[in-house]
């Protein structure tokens, strides 16, 4: 697995835990105080469409890749 890979499954692994700590804070009636909310989740939002941005911009550079792997093999 190349560099981009590995680096865009650990982005998605990131997201999922991230994902799941929000799902938990969420769930957590006594943090919702005032009808704020905590500021884990807050913390939490705010990570979550930087790592999607990370993911979608490294599946961009893939798809590029193959892109010039499959014209590569066309023209031997």
């Amino acid at each position: 697995m190349d560099g981009t890979a590995g680096s865009a499954a650990g982005d998605i692994a990131k997201l999922r835990g991230r994902l799941d700590d929000l799902l938990s804070a969420i769930s957590r009636a006594d943090g919702w105080r005032n009808g704020a909310a905590p500021d884990d989740v807050r913390a939490l939002l705010e990570t979550i469409p930087r790592v999607v941005e990370r993911i979608t911009q490294e599946r961009t550079a893939l798809v590029a890749d193959s892109h010039a792997v499959l014209r590569a093999v066309a023209l031997r």
